[in-house]
């Protein structure tokens, strides 16, 4: 069986922090860390772990946004 998952694939950037920023507050982060997400990924990741399938693709579009 063939599966192609077109879907969101994410880099998550993630700030640790001593508290929920306040409005006008500055924080100074612990640790930054970053991982894959979205939901694609999972998705294929999910479908990975309960069927095994070795011929699953991904299609992704890259996009260079600063938002």
């Amino acid at each position: 069986m063939q599966v192609l998952n077109i879907g969101s694939l994410n880099i998550d950037i993630v700030y640790r922090v001593p508290h929920i920023v306040h409005p006008g507050e500055t924080l100074s982060a612990y640790s930054v860390s970053r991982h894959a997400g979205g939901k694609g990924l999972n998705q294929s990741v999910a479908l990975a772990r309960a069927g095994g399938f070795s011929n699953a693709s991904r299609r992704c579009r890259i996009n260079s946004s600063s938002a």
